[in-house]
């Protein structure tokens, strides 16, 4: 499918605050607005060129000094799972998904709020409230979905918000029982997008923004063969071999 935007879009610039990922930096977003027509191609455009998706906005950093933030996506038909991850889908062959409408729920908010207090005490949405919640799955104005992880006793152990673009799965945000270590339920989510993804015919799933010396977004490396963007194209990420750092002179 080919996008067809023929409505002016207009971007922002947030202020500066402190960067959830790298101490001692600060962060600045380019915004746009999706609640316009065509969203949907929109946001298609703007996953390609490295934004994400949060509410009805979509971002992408453009910080003054800073630009670890590396857009990352796997191409689904290419993956191979290494023995870990192997392990992973073995020791959740008992859990089933199920796509929903991004409609949210008070058992999807307690396990996010028992998620947020065991590995994110001291992050900003540690202290989301119910509306709060409601609001990141409910505000969207393209095509999202909630799929929920459950076990044979029909506990939620696992939620993946995700839209559908043109050309993939967007992952936007994940979480899940902190409980079952054992389970590796966070990489397990990634491994069932992966599936959905290829299932649905399509070549890219979306993972967000790498972050190499952040161990919150370093992770995202180890699903092979990821491809980065960088300086306007996206080329096979070498996890051995990655590139250096980029820095930007102060504005």
């Amino acid at each position: 499918m080919v996008s067809s935007l023929r409505h002016p879009q207009f971007f922002y610039t947030t202020a500066p605050q402190p960067c959830p990922y790298l101490p001692g930096q600060m962060e600045r977003k380019v915004i746009a607005d999706l609640n316009v027509p065509a969203a949907d191609a929109l946001h298609s455009r703007l996953s390609r060129v490295g934004f994400r998706r949060s509410h009805t906005l979509a971002y992408a950093p453009v910080c003054a000094t800073c630009a670890a933030c590396i857009p990352i996506r796997l191409p689904v038909a290419r993956f191979t799972p290494d023995r870990t991850q192997k392990r992973t889908l073995r020791r959740n062959a008992d859990l089933t998904a199920t796509c929903t409408a991004p409609k949210a729920t008070e058992e999807q908010y307690d396990l996010f709020t028992r998620y947020q207090s065991a590995r994110h005490a001291e992050g900003d949405m540690a202290d989301m409230n119910a509306e709060e919640y409601r609001g990141m799955i409910e505000d969207t104005t393209v095509q999202t979905m909630v799929v929920e992880f459950r076990d044979t006793t029909r506990q939620l152990l696992a939620v993946s918000l995700v839209d559908q673009l043109e050309d993939g799965l967007s992952a936007v945000y994940s979480f899940y029982e902190p409980a079952a270590p054992h389970r590796s339920l966070g990489s397990f989510a990634i491994l069932a997008l992966i599936r959905e993804t290829e299932r649905l015919g399509l070549p890219y799933l979306y993972l967000g923004y790498w972050v190499q010396k952040s161990r919150k977004m370093s992770y995202k490396s180890r699903y092979h063969p990821a491809e980065i963007l960088s300086q306007g194209t996206w080329h096979t990420l070498d996890p051995d071999n990655p590139p250096p750092e980029e820095r930007r002179e102060p504005e």
